[in-house]
């Protein structure tokens, strides 16, 4: 993994490492159970599944040199340069405690390297299943969930066999909105050095990377003055630093995405400059200069993976609705709302009813339904009409 070997440098653990899919690091091996001594008794029984599982692929269980988990990693604090690890932590019902423990042994400037699976990397655990909302993650960390936790149980249970099973259901973004509410507030201080929304292991995950920050050194600012400052000047390495921690308290900046990608590009970095355009792409993906930027720069057209499982995971959401057409229509009160538009310059994009749509839709379980979005939805279904009056079906669709 190019991006394991480029990160993952000095001394370091791996947790839950698997001898069919290796890093190829020289470091130890930390996991819950070595065959004979174990932090659960259950982990014991985990252990003999694991072992059967690797019997598959031919390969031996992998040496265990440490028995610990992510809220448990058995080595001196601040004694790490990095910590590696790959689908291991969606078997942690509490993934803050995992962060602030990774912290805790992670020397400054350290690296916590993490991939995690995408929602259909196991056709039959996590495929059905709704994402994860942050606050829920939230509340794992604030009730302190453990693997022995009622509630932990329940949800490792909905996809496996109730113990160390899939607690969540991840994307890459919610993964790194738990990063940024981590930093936002001040439990740790971890910059997002890198991430990969398909990750270049296997391919059936997302990457993040992190690296380990002193407070003081990444106060939580607004750094696009920065950013602006070191690119006009031609400090591009510092103005892509900039970015980056600015990123890592709020991912949520389409310009600041943007210009951490062309800063990598700039700097030499395309694989990660391309990660970068590809999230900015995925926050804005109808931007047309972004998009050919995007072919010009990497050769390949831009394509949202998320929109086209966005079909699914929304159809699923329509069928789980008691009354769907009800709810849609009374954001408008049940009968089409009629306006009365001079011209096109005079349509809103988005309005309070869409802004309104838009929220409801989303917790029931729909994604890609922004209120512009929910709007043009509600023009074309006739919710609204908005044929201005100087068209020629404006005073035939009147009532």
């Amino acid at each position: 993994h190019p991006l394991a070997l480029k990160y993952c440098q000095g001394t370091g653990v791996e947790l839950g490492r698997s001898l069919h899919n290796s890093f190829g690091l020289d470091c130890p091996n930390i996991a819950p159970c070595d065959g004979v001594n174990f932090l659960h008794s259950r982990d014991f029984e985990d252990y003999q599944h694991y072992v059967v599982e690797q019997s598959k692929y031919g390969q031996e269980a992998a040496r265990v040199d440490g028995i610990g988990d992510f809220r448990h990693i058995p080595v001196d604090a601040e004694s790490l340069d990095y910590i590696v690890s790959s689908h291991v932590i969606e078997h942690e019902p509490n993934p803050v405690a995992a962060l602030l423990e990774s912290w805790r042994v992670l020397k400054d400037g350290g690296v916590f390297f993490c991939i995690f699976p995408k929602r259909d990397a196991e056709r039959t655990l996590d495929i059905f299943r709704s994402l994860t909302p942050l606050e829920d993650l939230i509340q794992a960390y604030e009730t302190d969930r453990t693997v022995n936790s009622p509630q932990a149980t329940k949800l490792a249970g909905a996809s496996d066999s109730g113990w160390r099973g899939h607690y969540y259901v991840y994307t890459l973004q919610l993964m790194i909105r738990l990063v940024n509410w981590v930093n936002a507030q001040g439990l740790a201080s971890f910059r997002l050095e890198a991430v990969e929304e398909t990750d270049s292991k296997v391919g059936n995950g997302h990457t993040i990377v992190l690296r380990k920050m002193l407070p003081y050194a990444m106060p939580n600012a607004d750094y696009s003055l920065m950013v602006e400052s070191c690119i006009n000047s031609g400090d591009y390495p510092e103005a892509l630093l900039a970015a980056k921690i600015s990123l890592s308290f709020d991912f949520q900046q389409q310009a600041i995405l943007y210009a951490a990608a062309m800063l990598s590009v700039q700097c030499g970095d395309f694989p990660e400059g391309k990660e970068f355009y590809r999230q900015a792409l995925i926050q804005n993906p109808e931007c047309e200069a972004w998009r050919r930027e995007f072919h010009e720069l990497f050769g390949e057209y831009y394509r949202n993976r998320a929109k086209l499982n966005a079909v699914r995971q929304n159809a699923r959401a329509w069928l789980a609705l008691p009354d769907p057409a009800g709810l849609l229509w009374s954001f408008v009160g049940g009968t089409p709302k009629i306006n009365h538009f001079a011209g096109r310059a005079d349509l809103p994009a988005k309005t309070a009813e869409a802004e309104a749509m838009s929220r409801a839709l989303k917790k029931t379980g729909f994604t890609f339904v922004g209120p512009t979005i929910c709007y043009a939805f509600m023009q074309a279904s006739g919710m609204v009409m908005d044929h201005t009056t100087d068209c020629d079906r404006y005073r035939a669709l009147l009532p």
